[in-house]
Order: structure tokens, then C-alpha cells, then sequence
């Protein structure tokens, strides 16, 4: 990095994560890149994970204290203390490698971009990294697309963006969401964006064994407001696009599955059969677009006809390959 790198501002909101934020955070202020402020948003937490923050001397460290209002205020409250030209996101349970910042601002920058990500990210223990990255780089419509199909996984963190896009749009996470927030965010940032670029390093340590996050724990109401963030990112997409519209119609069919598998296993069918009628109505109803669709692989196509006649045999399915992944997380 040179005298004239620019400032790169890193958001961390941080709520009850004492077990995981200080390797987090250790791995934030090593990193290669070194002209970066991180923010850590302190939102109401209630166990040590501020204190904790507080005992790592770092000049760039900054804590944003503020009462508990949610991850996605969290986050929107980084973005208007944010003194950098980029900006790039962190889960506060999962780490980086050292060239985290160093990679994402390299795929921006040397790309002339608005915004840029990584479609993949470490997982599992045994992972190894890629041998030969592939940067593409697309329009705002492609890479919304590339978002919604089954391949990336969702989420706000592996990016960096442009904060002259975020201001000139006016993109904030929405606060009424607190499951789907980060797809929404990122769907509105591609489709601001003209140029998007794309490479498939890994540099991101995605943890999937906290138990206690929003993902892993069972809770209706956090389908019913995913539901509601991909109902309106199907008003913002161009679904006259036939790879826009196939990959939003996987991504839905495969939440609608995944709501109702999830039931199964939770064994909450009966508690909400309505939701569960519908949802299996709804995959059904996709099934044929889905079977003829060029854009959709075959073990997709698979996984949606087996799930819309057969949602027991994948929710069985499902119980033994969460088992796998929470066994083979990195820790």
C-alpha cells in the first residue's frame, strides 16, 4: 500500500458476541491493508463483546455506542460515521484472512468499479483456496442476477462499495427487515451501480456453527419478513431480464422450500399449516418454469421436484447435512 491508498471505513455491528468478536477483531487490525477505520457498532449489547473491543489497542478502532435497535440501524449508523471513500462490512462471528480490505479494494479500484465482491468464501475446516481467481466484470443488472442465484451466499459482508453510490442513492439498510436485510441492501447497490466487479477469492471465514444466530435459529417470523424482502426485490429487478427472472424464481422457490423443511424438522407443520399450504403451493406453481429453465442447473431441478412432492424426504435430508456442516464449520 502507498502514502495514497485511500481510507477504507469497516463496519462491524456487534450484539452479544463475546465468544467470537475478539478473533474478529484480531483479524481486522492485522490485515494488510492498513489505511482503515473500524467502526464497531455497539448496539445495546448486553454480554463483554464491548469490553472485550476496548482491550484491543488499536488507533483506528472506534466504538459507536447506541441503545439496541437491530443490525440493520446498526449497520446504517456505520455508514453516517463513515469517513472512508469504501466502504466493506463484517458479521462479527466470522474473521477475515489478512487480505480481506487489500483484496476488495484491489477488485474495486483496478476495475474502475461501484462496487465490487467475491462469490465464494471459506466454510469448512478442510476448504482450500482457489488456484486461479476469475474477475469479471459486468453491468449492475448481471450482477444482480449473479446475487440471487443459489452460488453466492447472501449477505453484506465479502463486498466493498462505493460510498458515493450509497449517498447518491440514499441506500440504507431497511430497519423494518431483520432477515433478508442484507440481500436487499445488496440488490439495490448492483442495481445502482454501472460497473460491478466479480472475482471468487476467498478471503472471508463465514462461521456456521453459532447456533444463536439469525440464520441457524428457528422463528417463523423472520420467513415471513425474508418473504417480504424478496417480494420487494422482485418490485425493483428487472424480471423482463430471462437471467434476472430465473434466478429471483429459484431463489424464492428455494426459501419457500427451505421455510417449510424447516418447519418439518421444528416440528411446526400443524402450528402453521396455512404458511405451510401455501408455500408448498407456490413451489408447486414454479415447478414447471423451473424444470425448463436453461439457467437452472440439474441437481437444482432436482432438489425443487423432490421438495414439492416429497418435502419430508428433504427435510430428513436436510437434519443430516446441517449436522455435516455445523460438525465441519471453521471454528
Amino acid at each position: 500500500m502507498t502514502n495514497n491508498s485511500p481510507l477504507i471505513s469497516v463496519i462491524i455491528p456487534v450484539y452479544n458476541v463475546e465468544k467470537y468478536i475478539k478473533k474478529c477483531a484480531l483479524s481486522l487490525i492485522n490485515q494488510t491493508y492498513k489505511n482503515c477505520e473500524f467502526l464497531f457498532v455497539n448496539d445495546g449489547t448486553k454480554d463483554n463483546s464491548a469490553e472485550i473491543i476496548k482491550n484491543i489497542k488499536d488507533s483506528r478502532i472506534k466504538i459507536i455506542n447506541q441503545e439496541n435497535k437491530g443490525v440493520s440501524a446498526a449497520r446504517n449508523t456505520g455508514i453516517d460515521m463513515a469517513k472512508g471513500k469504501y466502504i466493506i462490512f463484517v458479521d462479527a462471528d466470522d474473521y477475515v484472512a489478512s487480505d480481506y480490505v487489500e483484496y476488495l479494494y484491489h477488485l474495486i479500484a483496478n476495475n474502475d468499479s461501484d462496487f465490487a465482491y467475491s462469490t465464494r468464501l471459506f466454510q469448512s475446516k478442510k476448504e482450500k483456496q482457489i488456484e486461479n481467481d476469475n474477475i469479471r466484470v459486468i453491468d449492475g443488472n448481471k450482477s444482480t442476477g449473479i446475487l440471487l442465484s443459489p452460488n453466492v451466499v447472501v449477505g453484506s459482508y465479502n463486498k466493498i462499495y462505493k460510498i458515493d453510490i450509497i449517498n447518491k442513492n440514499k441506500l440504507r439498510f431497511r430497519t423494518d427487515l431483520f432477515y433478508g436485510e442484507g440481500l436487499n441492501f445488496i440488490i439495490k447497490m448492483s442495481l445502482a451501480s454501472k460497473k460491478v466487479a466479480v472475482g471468487e477469492r476467498k478471503v472471508l471465514y463465514y462461521r456456521k456453527n453459532n447456533m444463536t444466530s439469525a440464520t441457524t435459529k428457528y422463528n417463523i417470523e423472520k420467513y415471513h419478513n425474508g418473504l417480504k424482502s424478496l417480494k420487494i426485490i422482485g418490485e425493483l429487478v428487472d424480471l423482463t431480464n430471462e437471467f434476472v427472472d430465473s434466478m429471483y424464481k429459484i431463489h424464492i422457490t428455494t426459501f419457500y422450500l427451505g421455510a417449510i423443511t424447516q418447519m418439518i424438522e421444528n416440528k411446526k407443520v400443524k402450528e402453521h399449516f396455512n404458511d405451510y399450504k401455501t408455500w408448498r403451493k407456490n413451489i408447486k406453481s414454479n415447478l414447471g418454469y423451473i424444470l425448463t429453465n436453461k439457467y437452472i442447473t440439474l441437481y437444482r431441478k432436482c432438489m425443487i421436484f423432490v421438495g414439492a412432492y416429497f418435502p419430508h424426504l428433504i427435510a430428513f435430508m436436510d437434519k443430516k447435512r446441517r449436522k455435516k456442516i455445523i460438525r465441519n464449520s471453521i471454528d
